[in-house]
């Protein structure tokens, strides 16, 4: 028996696996944060005295699109899972 009312949940699904992809995607723009950051510690050794704790502009992307798709990802499966 097929049913007249059948929900589309393709929406939430494709949702999902672009927040997934977003997250994943934030990994190698972390570590290239992570190299320029190093990078500038062993040219500068007094700056991380001085700044410790500070974050370059690529560390914080990274770390705001890892928080932000990750978060996206989890809503999404669970509308997905709800519309099944």
């Amino acid at each position: 028996m097929s049913r007249k009312n059948k929900k589309s949940c393709g929406l939430y699904l494709g949702l999902m696996i672009f927040s997934i992809l977003l997250a994943l995607g934030s990994i190698p723009l972390f570590i290239l944060g992570m190299n320029e950051y190093n990078n500038e510690v062993i040219n500068h050794p007094g700056k991380f005295i001085m700044d410790s704790g500070t974050m370059n502009t690529k560390m914080i992307i990274a770390t705001t699109m890892s928080g932000v798709g990750s978060t996206m990802a989890f809503v999404f499966g669970l509308l997905y899972v709800n519309c099944k």
